[in-house]
């Protein structure tokens, strides 16, 4: 991992540019083209107008099967982007590997396809993904299923608010990669994590909160969670699990919001990994060792939870 971080630090932050996307139309969730693998499928549906992509693993007849009088869970996937770019190759590997490792353990896995910015702004996006969590948390009621709610970098931020804003209890989890946690980006120790960090800026990760943001306060907490009133996961009983490396410009903010969730009586396991870069777990497919072992601690902690 360090000789890699060494070598593609000189072209941060284009490494992780979402480039030029395509036009949306606002307020819809965009179609996505699934880039399966490992033999598995995805199949489409719409949940109050959000797009669900339901990942099946090879073999299908086994998963999502749980002990008789148990649950199965849910997960929903929120891939990052940057609040503006769909999900990359990287990320259906990832939610593949999932499905396929855990099939048999009761485990269900979802990638679901938010609004994006800047034809959809928070303000909007919020209000939709509400409407999707309370649909969903009926649909897992009568299917017997329990949620949880996944991301990574913009998708962690996403699936966290998700947790505060629902207004119905069915939550199990969440679990975060890499989160963005403060879209006012505030906290002055990312000056000094920009220097480590291999792929981002503090510039280019700020592009795209701004685009998502539109015309509310930075610190407006049904967009950075890390504002938000914690004590409402306490409350509901939902855990919250984390993993982040701390060559990201972001892991200052996921440190701050370890302690708030402890102080809040918030439980969850943290994988904190020095000199690790963002969303290194994703990185599993290269062959990375610490990447390995970053997706394998989460396959554990998904059949656990």
């Amino acid at each position: 991992m360090l000789l890699l971080t060494t070598l593609i630090r000189p072209f941060k932050p284009a490494l992780v540019s979402p480039g030029k996307q395509p036009e949306r139309a606002p307020g819809t969730s965009p179609q996505l083209d699934p880039q399966v693998k490992y033999h598995c499928t995805a199949s489409e549906r719409k949940v109050a107008g959000l797009r669900v992509y339901d990942i099946s693993p090879p073999s299908s007849s086994s998963h999502g099967q749980s002990k008789i009088g148990e649950k199965t869970k849910r997960i929903y996937y929120f891939g990052g982007g940057g609040f503006v770019a769909p999900p990359s190759k990287e990320h259906w590997s990832f939610v593949c590997e999932i499905a396929r490792k855990t099939a048999g353990d009761g485990v269900r896995i979802s990638m679901a396809s938010p609004p994006l910015a800047p034809e959809t702004r928070a303000e909007t996006g919020s209000e939709m993904m509400e409407d999707w969590l309370k649909i969903a948390l009926q649909d897992a009621q009568i299917d017997a299923e329990e949620i949880i709610l996944m991301g990574d970098s913009s998708g962690g931020n996403l699936a966290l608010c998700c947790a505060l804003t629902s207004h119905g209890r069915g939550v199990k989890a969440v679990v975060m990669v890499s989160p963005t946690l403060d879209l006012a980006k505030a906290n002055p120790e990312m000056r000094e994590a920009e220097k480590l960090d291999p792929v981002q800026t503090i510039e280019s990760s700020k592009q795209g909160a701004d685009e998502w943001r539109g015309d509310l306060d930075g610190k407006d907490a049904r967009i950075s969670p890390l504002y938000a009133d914690l004590g409402i996961l306490a409350n509901r009983g939902i855990d919250v699990h984390c993993v982040s490396g701390s060559y990201d410009i972001l892991h200052p903010d996921v440190e701050q919001m370890r302690v708030r969730l402890e102080d809040a009586g918030v439980r969850g396991e943290w994988l904190l990994w020095d000199k690790q870069m963002h969303c290194f777990p994703l990185a599993w497919t290269y062959g990375l060792s610490e990447a390995r072992e970053g997706k394998d601690w989460i396959l554990d902690l998904l059949r656990r939870i």
